[in-house]
C-alpha cells in the first residue's frame, strides 16, 4: 500500500490521492494508516515521498504539495530531537534566517509550520541535482576515454560554483549570517545550472 501511494504521486501524471480515500479504501485497518500516517503533513497538504538527506538537527524530504501540485522539499527536527525545547527553538531560528536571506543561490523558504501536538517542519523549494562534493569527485575520478576539452568545461563549472557559493555566502556574511556547516555536500548544483 506504502509503495502505491507513493507511485500515484509520481507527478505530472500521477493522481495524487488524498489521505480522506486511504482511509475510505481501508476501514478498519489501523494497522495500514498507521504506516502511512507518517508520510502526511499539515492535515494531509504534504506527502512526504523520499528522504533526501539526513542531518545533525533534520531530516529533509522530497514532497509534493497538493494544493500547488508541485514538488518541494520540507526540512524536519530528527525525531530525538523533539523533546529538546532548546534544538526545536535552533530549528524555528535556522527557518526564520533562512527565510531572511532573499538571493538566488540560498534556498527560498515558502513557509514554516508548528501545528498543535505536531512537529514544526518549513517547506522549500526543491532543487534537484547533484551536490558540489559529487562534482569535484567526477572530476577527479573522470571515466576511461572522456576528452580533454570536456575535462577543462568540467574543471570551468566547479570553478563558476565556487565563485557563486562564494557569492551566497558573502551575501549572508553582509546580513550578519554565519553558515556553521558549509561543505560541498551541502552545496547543490541544480539540473539548469543554478548553485544552491
Amino acid at each position: 500500500v506504502e509503495d502505491e501511494l507513493l507511485s500515484r504521486y509520481q507527478l505530472p501524471h500521477g493522481d495524487t490521492p488524498a489521505k480522506e480515500e486511504y482511509q475510505r479504501r481501508f476501514p478498519g485497518r489501523p494497522d495500514i494508516m498507521g504506516r502511512l500516517a507518517p508520510r502526511w503533513m499539515d492535515g494531509g497538504r504534504y506527502v512526504k515521498l523520499h528522504k533526501c538527506g539526513l542531518g545533525a538537527m533534520g531530516e529533509v524530504w522530497e514532497a509534493c504539495d497538493l494544493h500547488l501540485r508541485r514538488w518541494v522539499a520540507i526540512k524536519e527536527p530528527r525525531a530525538g530531537l523533539l523533546n529538546h525545547p532548546d534544538a526545536l527553538r535552533r530549528f524555528e531560528q535556522e527557518a526564520m534566517v533562512t527565510a531572511g536571506l532573499e538571493h538566488p543561490g540560498i534556498v527560498s523558504l515558502h513557509e514554516y509550520r508548528q501545528g498543535e501536538g505536531a512537529a514544526p517542519f518549513y517547506v522549500m523549494r526543491l532543487v534537484r541535482g547533484k551536490t558540489l562534493g559529487e562534482r569535484i569527485r567526477e572530476y577527479h575520478q573522470p571515466p576511461a576515454g572522456r576528452p580533454p576539452l570536456e575535462q577543462h568545461l568540467l574543471w570551468e563549472r566547479l570553478l563558476q560554483s565556487l565563485a557563486s557559493v562564494c557569492d551566497a555566502i558573502s551575501f549572508a556574511h553582509e546580513n550578519g549570517i554565519l553558515h556553521r556547516d558549509l561543505k560541498p555536500g551541502n552545496v547543490i548544483l541544480g539540473e539548469f545550472g543554478e548553485v544552491v
